[in-house]
């Protein structure tokens, strides 16, 4: 909102959130390898560095340039804090031999994140009725306040720090490549490449229908409350996520989510701010059951020796995908209309349709059983 609010047009948006992905897709892998080698609670405070940076020259904006660069350090700070994160949390509870109960904790997590992300875009739309730059150094104040507390994490030394003094006994890219040679892991790849595409549509049309909203005439407080609710509704659904992710198989789950996309994406051809909310709504829901859902399932598949760069490396694959998903759609958009575009995401949705089925179908059913 705040850069529609500084008037920059949707095309330079797309611009600014396709250099940000493609700033992921560069820096995504090496910051993997980065996290399993320095260790990766240094990896995290990495991440909020360079988070502090773009708000900064958020904070201090002259130019599109400046806003560009800040989105260039936000995307830098994105790619060392994924996989990181849910590699440092899946590793600390393998420590205690908790790690299947990684999904009723992540879940846990993720609900007090999105309850709190809801109640902050809530209060920061009033705050920017003072000025947006309260909000970014309200942004700023919280980013310093949670590093703060990263230094007194515990990391247990050896378990994701690989010693130098012994790197040229160790290939790190023959451990990767010795991985994906195991026909199993080789084929995960077809699951990747399907959850980042329905995840890529998903992204795209939260955060393009921003400017949906406003071009229906919505005000900024309006779209603010309509995003806060949706975050703190998707904390209180991450409850029911996980009770549904217990109870169903990850190919149940996730092929009928890619459905379910399609069809709530055809409702928008309507240019109707009541279907847009719903559907806002419903894809929101459908992309936390199915991200859930795969993420348990990948977390137990790969090894934790370098569960960062493989973490990483999944992680640049989709990082690629919304990448080419908003440069086309958003030229889609311009061409043609926003809804239009919105309802054209079905194509690609059925691509991932087509690559989960392939998936399942050649996997051992009883390895998708959780």
């Amino acid at each position: 909102m705040f850069l529609i609010y500084l008037g920059i047009s949707n095309m330079k948006i797309g611009l600014l959130q396709s250099s940000l992905f493609f700033v992921i897709f560069f820096t995504e892998f090496p910051s993997g390898v980065i996290g399993d080698r320095m260790g990766r609670k240094n990896t995290l405070l990495i991440s909020v560095f360079f988070n502090i940076l773009s708000l900064l020259l958020m904070i201090f904006h002259y130019n599109f340039i400046t806003i560009w660069i800040s989105f260039v350090f936000e995307g830098i700070s994105m790619s060392f804090f994924s996989g990181t994160y849910s590699a440092i949390f899946y590793d600390s509870l393998k420590l205690y031999g908790k790690e299947d109960k990684y999904l009723k904790y992540s879940g846990n997590t993720s609900t007090i994140v999105n309850f709190l992300l809801g109640i902050s875009i809530i209060v920061g739309a009033f705050l920017q009725n003072i000025s947006w730059e309260i909000v970014y150094i309200s942004t700023l104040t919280a980013t310093l306040i949670g590093g703060i507390f990263l230094l007194f994490v515990y990391e247990k030394k050896g378990d994701s720090i690989i010693d130098t003094s012994n790197m040229k006994s160790i290939d790190f890219l023959k451990e990767l490549i010795n991985f994906f040679e195991k026909e199993e892991a080789n084929k995960l790849w077809l699951l990747i490449i399907a959850t980042s595409i329905l995840e890529a549509v998903a992204s795209y049309y939260y955060i393009i229908s921003q400017s949906l909203f406003d071009s229906q005439k919505l005000s900024i407080e309006k779209i603010a409350l309509i995003y806060g609710s949706l975050q703190i509704l998707t904390a209180i659904m991450h409850k029911i996520s996980i009770k549904i992710n217990s109870k169903f198989k990850i190919n149940k789950i996730l092929l009928t989510s890619s459905i379910l996309y399609i069809l709530l994406l055809l409702l928008l051809i309507f240019n109707n701010s009541f279907i847009s909310l719903i559907v806002l709504l419903l894809v929101t829901a459908l992309s936390d059951i199915s991200y859930i859902s795969q993420d348990n399932f990948i977390q137990k598949m790969i090894p934790s020796e370098s569960r960062s760069s493989l973490l990483s490396l999944f992680s640049f694959t989709s990082s690629v995908i919304t990448g080419l998903i908003y440069i086309i759609f958003g030229k889609l958009g311009d061409i043609f209309s926003q809804n239009v575009s919105f309802t054209l995401l079905v194509i690609p949705c059925f691509g991932g349709l087509f690559l989960l089925n392939l998936y399942f179908q050649n996997i051992n059913y009883l390895s998708i059983k959780e």
